[in-house]
């Protein structure tokens, strides 16, 4: 429960940040970004962005 409490709080300082992002994919990556940085495990998020970006 404490780990979910976190990650919402994490969550709500991205969005009280988030006022340059030009749209919603943008505030996603940068959860994304944050939490996969939290872990510190697992494939590094650019990666996973390389790999997925629409040629």
């Amino acid at each position: 429960n404490a780990k979910l409490e976190a990650t919402n709080n994490l969550i709500k300082v991205i969005k009280r940040n988030a006022f340059g992002f030009r749209n919603f994919e943008n505030f996603k990556k940068r959860i994304l970004i944050a939490l996969n940085s939290e872990k510190g495990w697992g494939e590094p998020f650019s990666a996973y962005l390389l790999k997925t970006r629409k040629r």
